[in-house]
């Protein structure tokens, strides 16, 4: 089984939820997962720590695409930069095997006018400029994460690998990820 899991990332400190899927290859020796940074726009990503990062690919480049990666952090909460990921994701969110946010990545699906009426999460700092940019979306402070349909919106890093870990059950069972679960002490 093989699956092109593509990242998009801007402004990142780190690439917490890769890591479940880049432990699956090395827990089974095999490139179950093709792992991928994308950028929506043509230029390395610096993360907020000043470390600059050289992409794999640029958005309007992806096809084929099974896992989509939106990450939060503090680009997120910026409309302009990402025009580019939300005309992508609007075109494509539906061809998707999985979508999943981390921590603020959700601003994003909500900028794109996915989230409509939607139970949603988001970093609890954010809950407010969420409800400004889709007043439809119920806020739940309660779930960590939240799994609807291809969609998998998580609230913060550590939950975006909990997130990680239910597309990792779901595209190889539960004994790879309970391996993979026990290797990453989670």
């Amino acid at each position: 089984m093989n699956y092109d899991f593509y990242k998009k990332s801007i402004y990142r400190s780190g690439f917490h939820q890769d890591k479940g899927f880049s432990e699956a290859n090395k827990l089974t020796n095999e490139k179950i997962f093709n792992i991928f940074l994308v950028s929506g726009k043509k230029e390395y990503i610096t993360t907020k720590n000043g470390i600059t990062v050289r992409v794999d690919c640029y958005i309007e480049d992806l096809k084929d695409v099974d896992i989509l990666v939106i990450p939060g952090g503090r680009g997120a909460v910026f409309d302009s930069v990402h025009d580019n990921i939300c005309k992508y994701i609007i075109k494509e969110h539906s061809s998707l095997q999985y979508l999943l946010t981390e921590c603020t990545g959700a601003i994003i699906l909500a900028r794109a006018g996915l989230l409509h009426g939607k139970v949603v999460t988001t970093h609890k700092n954010l809950f407010d400029l969420l409800k400004r940019i889709d007043d439809s979306v119920t806020i739940s402070s309660s779930s960590n994460v939240i799994v609807d349909g291809n969609f998998v919106i998580t609230a913060g890093i550590l939950t975006g690998i909990e997130g990680a870990l239910r597309i990792l059950k779901g595209v190889c069972g539960s004994e790879l990820m309970e391996r993979v679960k026990d290797n990453l002490y989670y």
